[in-house]
């Protein structure tokens, strides 16, 4: 690296000439440079291959297939109780699937229309389970449960601070009671 001595503030690297912002005294200062970030996963500190929107895109495509498949379930359910129930799990993922969709457009990106590949695979096992009865059923949205509680697990780590303090407070904690609502179903079909 060479200082050029006609212009405070100018260096050469690798022969490219570059002014860098001057201080109060005419030395280049680092600080005012515009240094662009690549972003890193929180985990590993690789660089990031998808952006925040993207992740969060992939828990909304969870969410939406969460919210179809218990549409799904709320069909074949006969119990009040039961369908009360699935009718609270079904609105947690919907108010989830909101506020993912409102963070989405907030960093300026398109929110996910539809829960793509996982959505009709969860439908096709949840009306395999239909048929086989409540137990079976509810197995399989419980299934499904602790796949969402892994997919949140798994995402937040490839997510920036901010959007990592939303996920862990507005949707984690949702995730960890619908996961408990749909184990304890199954325990009160079991002894029904």
């Amino acid at each position: 690296m060479k200082k050029d001595k006609r212009e405070p503030g100018h260096v050469e690297i690798a022969d490219e000439p570059m002014t860098l912002p001057a201080n109060e005294v005419g030395v280049p200062s680092v600080r005012s440079a515009h240094i662009e970030e690549v972003p890193v996963t929180a985990r590993t500190g690789a660089p990031r291959s998808s952006s925040t929107v993207d992740e969060l895109n992939e828990l909304l495509r969870g969410e939406l297939a969460s919210v179809e498949t218990y549409e799904l379930a709320l069909r074949t359910a006969r119990d009040v109780d039961l369908a009360s129930a699935l009718r609270q799990i079904r609105d947690s993922h919907g108010r989830r699937v909101a506020l993912l969709q409102n963070k989405i457009r907030e960093l300026g990106g398109q929110p996910a229309r539809s829960s793509g590949a996982w959505g009709a695979f969860a439908r096709l096992v949840q009306r395999g389970a239909d048929l086989l009865g409540n137990r079976t059923a509810l197995a399989a949205l419980e299934e499904g449960e602790d796949v969402g509680k892994r997919r949140y697990a798994r995402e937040i780590d490839e997510l920036d601070e901010t959007t990592r303090h939303f996920v862990l407070t507005e949707l984690a904690p949702e995730q960890q009671r619908t996961h408990d609502l749909a184990r304890t179903l199954i325990k009160y079909v079991k002894a029904a």
